[in-house]
């Protein structure tokens, strides 16, 4: 009884503090629901500004669990990254965001946050895209090397080509070739052949 007198004011002037600082570094974008655009009560902001000095103490993990699960990043992502510490978190991000180490270095320069309220509004994003167009191509179309390929349409008038060369009626059994090898078949054709086996029709 004779403490509480003497941390309560502490208390209030850490979560103050840490409220300003919360609205400084996302330049006002907190006192916003993300996803709704709509203003945040005042328990929700009070809440944020305990939560940034710690106050919730172990109870934060579970905090930090519900904020990255609702990025929707998957229950797993949202696991590892609430139980370990800034520097894993930031390679977790630099993989699931697809980052390069130059940008995972300039978002964790001293005050990056305030740089828009400071420097003017989009001087992070443009910092972002100087140090990201530095790196390989992959890295700066923001995609991976590995997987970016796209499939092709259909391509007509090729000289010596059939337009439907898995219809050719094969020479050795005098059928179609994919009337006996699913592998040349087409996408659609082995869809609709399932379907059509599923009903009983094949």
């Amino acid at each position: 009884m004779q403490s509480i007198p003497k941390a309560l004011p502490t208390v209030l002037l850490m979560t103050a503090v840490a409220h300003v600082g919360n609205t400084i570094r996302s330049n006002g974008a907190n006192l916003k629901d993300y996803e709704t655009g709509m203003s945040k009560d005042e328990g929700e902001l009070i809440l944020e500004g305990i939560r940034r000095w710690g106050g919730f103490g172990p109870f934060d993990y579970q905090s930090r669990w519900s904020n990255e699960y609702d990025r929707n990043v998957g229950a797993y992502t949202a696991t590892l990254k609430a139980f370990s510490g800034p520097l894993f978190q930031d390679a977790v991000d630099g993989i699931l965001y697809r980052k390069n180490v130059p940008e995972m270095i300039v978002t964790n320069l001293p005050g990056y946050s305030a740089y828009d309220l400071v420097l003017g509004e989009g001087f992070k994003k443009d910092l972002r895209s100087s140090v990201r167009s530095s790196s390989s191509p992959a890295l700066n179309t923001g995609r991976s090397s590995l997987g970016s390929f796209s499939k092709g349409g259909i391509v007509k008038n090729v000289p010596n080509v059939k337009d439907e060369p898995d219809e050719m009626i094969s020479r050795v059994t005098k059928e179609p070739f994919n009337a006996t090898s699913e592998s040349v078949q087409d996408e659609e054709d082995r869809a609709l052949e399932t379907q059509m086996k599923s009903l009983g029709l094949k």
